[in-house]
C-alpha cells in the first residue's frame, strides 16, 4: 500500500511538516510505502498556470494514482487551503481521489469548521475523508529539529493514524 503525504506550508521545516514526518515514520514501520511531497517541490508558475506537463506534477499524479490514501497538512488560514495548495489540487484530474482515504491535518488555531476541505475531497472522489486533526503550535515543540508533541496531541495523532491505517485496510480488502 502506498500513501502520499503533502504539506502545504510555505516554510520548511514547519509544524505541518513535523506532523507528516512523524506519520511517515509510523506508517513506514507498518511497511506502508510513503511518498512525501512539499508544496515547494512544485514551481509556483506550474501551479498557477496548471502546467500538468511539468515533471514534478506528472510524478506526483502518477504516485497519487497508485496510492490508497493521502495526508494533507497545512497551516490554519481563513480559507480552507492555502493558495498554492489549492492550485495543486486544481491540477488533479477528475476522480483523482477515487477510492482513496484522506486525512487532513491543520496546524495553528482552528479558524474554520471541522469539515474543512471535505466537500472538495469528496468531489474529487475520496472514498473516506477522516475528521480534521488540529494541532496548535504550542502542542509542537522543536519542530525544526526533532519534534516533540504534547501528550494530548500525541494521543490524537496516534488515534488519527490508527483510523487512517484501518481505513486503508478497508479499501485494500473489498467487502465480501
Amino acid at each position: 500500500m502506498r500513501v502520499i503525504t503533502l504539506t502545504g506550508s510555505p516554510r520548511f521545516p514547519s509544524p505541518a511538516s513535523a506532523l507528516l514526518e512523524y506519520a511517515r515514520e509510523a506508517l513506514s514501520r507498518q511497511e506502508i510505502d510513503v511518498c512525501h511531497w512539499h508544496i515547494q517541490n512544485f514551481t509556483p508558475e506550474d501551479l498557477w498556470l496548471s502546467r500538468r506537463i511539468s515533471p514534478a506534477l506528472q510524478t506526483f499524479q502518477e504516485q497519487l494514482a497508485s496510492a490508497g490514501g493521502i495526508m494533507i497538512a497545512t497551516p490554519a488560514l481563513p480559507e480552507p487551503l492555502p493558495g498554492l495548495l489549492q492550485r495543486l489540487i486544481a491540477t488533479f484530474p477528475p476522480g483523482a481521489l477515487d477510492h482513496k482515504v484522506v486525512l487532513p491535518l491543520v496546524t495553528g488555531e482552528p479558524l474554520l469548521p471541522p469539515d474543512t476541505g471535505t466537500p472538495l475531497f469528496t468531489t474529487l472522489g475520496a472514498r473516506r475523508v477522516l475528521p480534521v486533526l488540529y494541532a496548535r503550535h504550542n502542542q509542537i515543540a522543536d519542530y525544526q529539529h526533532s519534534a516533540r508533541f504534547s501528550p494530548d496531541l500525541q494521543r490524537a495523532l496516534d488515534n488519527a493514524l490508527g483510523h487512517f491505517t484501518r481505513a486503508l485496510s478497508d479499501i485494500a480488502e473489498p467487502a465480501q
